[in-house]
């Protein structure tokens, strides 16, 4: 299993699938992961999912878009 895999599934198991991962890419010096999360709190799980496979070996960049809420207060 490649590290790519590995995040992708442990971001998948910690976060129930809620996440759309387009693209998971571990570069030399860099993780980038990219997608959609529905909350802040799955794009946090997201993070800690990776952190726990890679450790604070290289640096993560992490483009979750989380969609503004609707009826949100002013």
């Amino acid at each position: 299993m490649t590290v790519e895999e590995a995040i992708r599934d442990e971001i998948v198991r910690r976060t129930g699938a809620r996440v759309q991962l387009h693209e998971v890419e571990v570069m030399d010096c860099l993780i980038g992961i990219r997608g959609r999360a529905p909350s802040y709190y799955l794009k946090q799980l997201a993070i800690q999912a990776a952190l726990e496979v890679v450790g604070f070996a290289r640096p993560i960049s992490v483009e979750l878009e989380v969609p503004a809420a609707e009826g949100g207060r002013s």
